[in-house]
């Protein structure tokens, strides 16, 4: 079979070359806007870094929601040494965890009724894993244990919760499953509880959900950060655990 190849500089070749340049240029453009660059950190001084974090807001929250969340960022990293700095944030229809109701639980198998408290968490994670990575994600939704949910009587009044970058079935959080692995670690954190806070429990709440997120266990010391909730939590973390949070922080 003969073909009829373009000679070099014919005006078929230069439509080709224009048409692939601009398919090129285009598919660029659009993942440069599905996934933007976001420095996870920025060395300032031996132990001390600008963390990146990305802020995804419900959309049906009031727009002052995001303004409390900015200002306690501000302290957090005040209080933990280093610099938390918003570097995006987003809107969105975030599905709440934990919200299945009673009755409906009720007519479930075991397996489906874990599968039913669980799925939402799921699925908020994997909707997490789109957003641009980040030394850390912050998403504030409108509850994550709503009063009317069968899981609030366990999580009863949940402010925060902190997920790392990989989370696996735990024998002693049976609510927990094996969850979609992120860039980025998350926090979750309830309106619903967090407009009753104020200031500094706001901060203490973010240091504390952070620790988990970046991979602190509880620590009974009164003070520390990583104690469990009032009275006792403070907001100070030891040379230790400030080092495996600035660890996990700048982790590539």
């Amino acid at each position: 079979m003969q073909r009829n190849p373009q000679r070099p500089g014919s005006p078929g070749q230069f439509t080709a070359l224009l048409a692939f340049s601009a398919i090129f240029l285009a598919c660029t453009a659009l993942c440069a806007c599905r996934s933007p660059t976001v420095p996870r950190c920025t060395p300032l001084a031996p132990g001390k870094v600008q963390a990146s974090v990305w802020l995804s807001v419900d959309a049906t929250l009031p727009d002052q929601a995001e303004k409390t969340v900015e200002l306690a960022l501000h302290d957090a990293g005040i209080a933990v040494g280093f610099g938390l700095q918003l570097v995006g944030h987003k809107r969105a229809n975030l599905p709440i965890p934990f919200a299945v109701g009673q009755d409906a639980l009720a007519q479930m198998s075991p397996a489906q009724a874990r599968v039913a408290l669980t799925q939402p968490l799921a699925q908020l994670v994997s909707q997490m894993a789109e957003q641009p990575a980040a030394a850390l994600q912050v998403a504030l939704l409108p509850d994550l244990a709503p009063p009317q949910g069968a899981a609030s009587f366990i999580l009863t009044e949940l402010q925060g919760i902190g997920l790392p970058r990989v989370v696996t079935a735990q024998a002693d959080a049976p609510w927990m499953i094996s969850l979609p692995p992120r860039n980025s670690p998350l926090i979750l954190l309830s309106w619903a509880q967090w407009q009753r806070l104020g200031q500094p429990a706001r901060a203490q709440l973010l240091v504390h959900e952070m620790g988990h997120a970046l991979g602190l266990q509880h620590d009974a010391r009164p003070g520390n950060a990583m104690a469990p909730p009032e009275p006792q939590a403070g907001l100070w973390l030891d040379p230790g655990q400030l080092q495996t949070v600035v660890q996990a922080v700048c982790a590539p």
